[in-house]
C-alpha cells in the first residue's frame, strides 16, 4: 500500500511534455533507526545505483542501492536489489535542525536526479535518541525482539472467574503432601514408583525438583500449576550455617544441577548479585517459572539502584548492571553516560514485549520516565524503528494481556491459592451457546472419532452448538480422519468434554475458563473395571459423566460421586462402497489371491498391544487353519515405530516371530486416510478382535456397519452391540492385571483373557458357514445402524441435554469453594 502510493506520487509529479525520467525511486523516511529508500533505472528496473544523502547542496553520505527490497519487486517497480539506507549521523541531525525539508536522496549516476525529500517532523522530535551513535547497532541486536512489539495487543477483556479451578490446589488424596494437581501429574506421568512421598518424605522434594526442572520445560511455555503452599515452599529461604545470605530452595536445587554456574560463594555479595541475575534472567525463564520462583526480596535486590546512580538521569538497577556484564554484545554502552543509560532502559523496555518480567527489575519510576511528555522517550524510540507511538495505558494493557501487570508488579498467573496458566487467559466473552464440544477433533484416533461423532450428533439436536479442538498431549496423527469444523472457545451453558478422565484436568489447567459458570459433562472412555487413581481429580471437576457402554457405567458409577449415564456411541456413516471392488483392491494392495479368505484385525499401537492382543488372534488363526488352507490374516496397526515401552517391545518381537513363521500372516504398520481404512475393512471377509478389554470398539462396530462378520471377545464395551445374534463371541476368563499389562493399573483390577481354542473354533465356524455369516452380518448391520446411527445418538443426546437446560439450577451450577 505504501509503495503503491509512492509510485502514484512519483507519477503524479512528472510534468507533461518533458522527457521521461532516467531513474525511478522513493525516499521512505525513517525505518529501524535508518533513513531508507530505493532507486532503479527506469529502462529496465535494475538497481546498483550510487545514491547520495544531501542536506540542500551538501552531500552527507553515499551508498549503493543494492539492499534487498522484495516489496519493490513484488509491486513491479524494479528488481529486489535496489534498496539503500543511511545511519542517523550527528551531521544529519545538525542539518535537520537547520531545515529538515532540505534533506533529500539523489541518484549520483548521470544524469543526477532527486528521488525524494524527507517529510518535515521526521527527525526533530527524537533527535536525542536517533543521534545516539550506537542506536543502529543496538537495533540490529534487537532484531529478534522488535517483532514482539508489533504483536502487542491490548484487548479490553475481563479476567476469568476460575470458580472451579481452586480444586486443582486442594491437598491430594494420597497423603503425599502434594496438591491435587501435582498428585494427579505424579500418577498420570507414571512416577508413583520413582517418587513415593507418602512412604519416603524426602521424595516430595525429589518430585518437586523433577516437576520444575523436567516437566515444566516440556510444557513449551505453558505455566504448570502450583499451589500457593508449593510456591512458598520452593521460594522459601534455605539458610546455611555460618553464611550471611540465603537462597530460595528451588534456586539451590538448580545451582547444584548447573555446574557451569561456577563455585557457590555465599559470603560474597558480588556472587549473590550475579546468582540472582542468573536465576531471574536466565534460569527461571528457561524453566518457564519466572512468574513464581523469583521471590520478592530477590526482585527488590535486582531492582535496587546502586549509590553511584542516585540522583542521576536514567539510573541503572543492579539487574541492568548485571545485564551489561553478562551481555558483551552491548559492551559499547557506557554506564557513566546518561544517553547510554537511557538507550539501555529503552532496549530493556522493548525486550519486555517478549519478556514482560524484565520490567520487574528496572527502577520503580521507569514507566513514568519513558512515557512522560509530549515526545515521550519510548514513543521516540519506537519511531526510530519505524513504529507508531504507544501510550502508557496501551503498553501496560498489552503486557497484562501477556500475563504481567507492571503497574502492580503482579503476574496474572499467580492467584491467591496458586499459580495457573488458565489465569493468564482473558475471560471468554460473547453470546452463550447451548452446548460446547471440547476434544481432539482433528486426531486420527478413537478419541478423536468419538468427539467428531458427538459433534455430528449434536448438530442434529436443534441446539446451538460450538466445537473446540483440544488435543494437548494427544500423540495421535492428524490429517487422516474425516474433517470436523471447529472454532475458538465460547461461553456455553453446557460443556461436553470429550477427554478421558486423566486428561480433563489439562483442560482446566491450560485452557480458557469456559467451565466456571457452566454444567460440565465428561464423555470418558476407560478399558478396565474400575477408575485409575489419576482419574479422581478429573471426576471432581465435572458435574456429570457420559460413557459409551454398560461396561463403562459399571466402572464409574460406584466411584464417581456424580451422575453417570450410558449415552452410547455411534460410528461414521460409511460411504457407498462396492464390496466387489473393495475385495479386489485389498487383494491387489497386499498381493493376496482372489479366492483367499481374509481375516483382518486393526488397532492403533498407542492403544497398547497387550490390550488389543494381536498375538491371541495369530495363535487362534494358526490353530484354526492348517498351513495349506487358503486363508490370510492381516494385522493392521499404526504408530508402531513410536512405541518404546520395553514390555510392548517384547510383545512386538514375539508377534513378529509368530508372523515370520507363517507366510499367510501380514503385519502392516501404516497410518491411512479413514476412507481407505474403511475400504480395507469392506474388502475383508471377517473382522477379528480378541481384545482383553474395550471401552467401545470402533473397529468392530464399523465392520458391522459395512456388513462384515465379526469374531470378538464377549467382554467389555463392545457387548452393547455384540451378541450371539450379531457376532461370533469368544469365551473369556477375567484375570487380574499386573502393572506392566496396561497403563494406570491399580491392584485388583481385571480384564478378560480370551479362550484361544474357542476363538479358533469360532473363526473356523464362521469360515465354514457362508450362509450363516451372511445372515448374522446382515442382522448386525441393521441393528447397529438402527440403534447406534447418528439419528439415534442425537435423540439420546438431545433428550438429556434439554433436561439439563430445562433445570434452571444446573447449567450455572458451578463449584463453590
Amino acid at each position: 500500500m505504501i509503495l503503491s502510493r509512492a509510485l502514484s506520487r512519483l507519477r503524479g509529479r512528472q510534468p507533461r511534455h518533458t522527457a521521461p525520467p532516467v531513474f525511478r525511486g522513493f525516499f521512505d523516511g525513517l525505518r529501524e533507526g535508518r533513513l531508507t529508500g530505493w532507486a532503479v533505472r527506469a529502462c529496465d528496473g535494475s538497481g546498483g545505483l550510487r545514491v547520495g544523502l544531501f542536506a540542500g547542496p551538501n552531500l552527507l553520505d553515499t551508498a549503493l542501492a543494492r539492499e534487498n527490497r522484495g516489496d519493490v519487486h513484488k509491486a513491479g517497480a524494479g528488481e529486489s536489489e535496489c534498496g539503500v539506507s543511511f545511519p542517523l549521523s550527528p551531521a544529519l541531525h545538525a542539518a535537520a535542525d537547520a531545515d529538515e525539508s532540505q534533506i533529500h536522496l539523489r541518484v549520483l549516476d548521470a544524469p543526477e536526479q532527486v528521488i525524494g525529500r524527507l517529510a518535515p517532523g521526521t527527525l526533530r522530535p527524537m533527535k536525542d535518541i536517533c543521534a545516539h551513535p550506537h542506536l543502529s547497532r543496538c537495533l540490529d541486536l534487537l532484531a529478534g525482539d522488535l517483532p514482539a512489539l508489533d504483536a502487542l495487543v491490548a484487548p479490553d477483556h475481563p479476567r476469568p472467574p476460575l470458580h472451579r479451578h481452586t480444586r486443582l490446589f486442594d491437598p491430594g488424596d494420597d497423603q503425599t503432601g502434594l496438591s491435587a494437581y501435582l498428585e494427579f501429574t505424579r500418577l498420570r506421568m507414571r512416577k508413583e514408583t520413582e517418587f513415593d512421598p507418602a512412604t519416603i518424605p524426602e521424595d516430595r522434594d525429589h518430585f518437586l525438583h523433577w516437576y520444575i526442572s523436567v516437566y515444566s520445560p516440556r510444557r513449551g511455555g505453558l505455566r504448570v500449576p502450583l499451589s500457593r503452599r508449593e510456591v512458598d515452599y520452593l521460594t522459601g529461604p534455605v539458610h546455611m550455617g555460618g553464611q550471611r545470605h540465603n537462597l530460595p530452595r528451588a534456586m539451590w536445587w538448580r545451582l547444584l544441577d548447573s555446574p557451569d554456574t561456577g563455585p557457590i560463594r555465599m559470603s560474597s555479595a558480588r556472587w549473590r548479585r550475579r546468582a540472582a541475575y542468573w536465576w531471574a534472567a536466565e534460569e527461571t525463564p528457561r524453566l518457564f517459572m519466572e512468574d513464581c520462583l523469583v521471590p520478592a526480596d530477590m526482585a527488590a535486590l535486582l531492582r535496587h539502584i546502586p549509590k553511584a546512580y542516585h540522583g542521576a538521569a536514567y539510573p541503572l538497577s543492579v539487574f541492568m548492571e548485571e545485564f551489561l556484564d553478562a551481555t558483551p554484545q552491548f559492551s559499547m554502552l557506557n554506564r557513566t553516560r546518561a544517553a547510554d543509560r537511557q538507550l539501555l532502559t529503552l532496549i530493556l523496555a522493548a525486550q519486555s514485549a517478549r519478556r514482560p518480567d524484565l520490567l520487574r527489575y528496572l527502577p520503580r519510576n521507569t514507566l513514568t520516565t519513558l512515557f512522560e511528555g509530549e515526545h515521550a522517550p519510548f514513543s521516540r524510540f519506537l519511531a526510530a524503528t519505524g513504529r507508531p507511538p504507544l501510550t502508557r495505558a496501551r503498553f501496560v494493557a498489552a503486557l497484562c494481556h501477556k500475563g504481567y501487570d507492571p503497574e502492580t508488579d503482579t503476574f496474572l498467573s499467580c492467584l491467591p491459592k496458586g499459580r495457573l496458566e488458565a489465569a493468564r487467559r482473558p475471560a471468554v466473552v460473547g453470546e452463550k451457546v447451548d452446548v460446547q464440544v471440547i476434544g481432539p477433533l482433528g486426531k486420527a484416533s478413537g478419541l478423536g472419532q468419538a468427539a467428531r461423532l458427538s459433534a455430528r450428533a449434536l448438530s442434529q439436536t436443534g441446539l446451538r452448538i460450538n466445537a473446540v479442538d483440544f488435543a494437548l498431549d494427544n500423540p495421535a496423527p492428524e490429517g487422516f480422519s474425516t474433517p470436523a469444523a471447529h472454532a475458538d472457545f465460547r461461553p456455553a451453558r453446557i460443556n461436553l468434554l470429550h477427554l478421558n478422565a486423566e486428561s480433563v484436568p489439562l483442560a482446566f489447567a491450560y485452557g480458557a475458563d469456559v467451565f466456571s459458570d457452566s454444567y460440565n459433562i465428561g464423555y470418558v472412555f476407560w478399558e478396565l473395571d474400575s477408575p485409575a487413581r489419576c482419574h479422581r481429580l478429573g471426576l471432581k471437576l465435572l458435574d456429570e459423566i457420559w460413557v459409551a457402554s454398560d461396561y463403562g457405567l459399571r466402572c464409574y458409577r460406584p466411584h464417581a460421586g456424580i451422575p453417570v449415564r450410558n449415552m452410547g456411541m455411534s460410528f461414521e456413516q460409511p460411504p457407498r462402497i462396492d464390496t466387489g471392488e473393495a475385495r479386489t483392491a485389498l487383494r491387489r494392495r497386499f498381493a493376496i489371491g482372489r479366492e483367499s479368505f481374509v481375516f483382518l484385525l486393526s488397532f492403533d499401537s498407542y492403544s497398547f498391544v497387550q490390550r488389543k492382543n494381536p498375538i491371541g488372534a495369530i495363535r487362534a488363526f494358526r490353530m484354526a487353519f492348517a498351513a495349506d488352507e487358503d486363508v490370510r490374516l492381516i494385522v493392521k496397526t499404526q504408530n508402531r515405530d513410536d512405541i518404546c515401552d520395553r514390555t510392548q517391545e517384547r510383545i512386538w518381537k514375539q508377534l513378529a516371530a509368530l508372523a515370520g513363521c507363517d507366510p499367510r500372516i501380514l503385519i502392516v504398520n501404516e497410518t491411512l486416510p479413514y476412507e481407505t481404512l474403511l475400504h480395507i475393512k469392506a474388502g475383508c471377509d471377517c473382522y477379528v478382535s480378541l481384545h482383553r478389554s474395550e471401552g467401545w470398539g470402533f473397529g468392530m462396530i464399523e465392520a458391522m456397519s459395512l456388513g462384515i462378520p465379526v469374531v470378538c471377545t464377549g467382554y467389555s464395551g463392545n457387548m452393547d452391540y455384540c451378541s450371539p445374534q450379531t457376532a461370533w463371541l469368544v469365551d473369556s476368563t477375567e484375570t487380574l492385571l499386573t502393572p506392566d499389562d496396561y497403563i494406570f493399573v491399580e491392584t485388583g483390577q481385571k480384564w478378560a483373557e480370551p479362550d484361544i481354542a474357542h476363538a479358533a473354533r469360532q473363526m473356523r465356524a464362521l469360515w465354514a458357514d457362508p450362509l450363516g455369516r451372511a445372515n448374522r452380518a446382515r442382522t448386525a448391520r441393521d441393528r447397529v445402524r438402527r440403534n447406534f446411527g447418528t439419528e439415534a445418538l442425537a435423540r439420546r443426546y438431545g433428550a438429556r441435554l434439554r433436561e439439563i437446560l430445562g433445570n434452571p439450577s444446573l447449567p450455572n451450577k458451578g463449584y463453590c469453594p
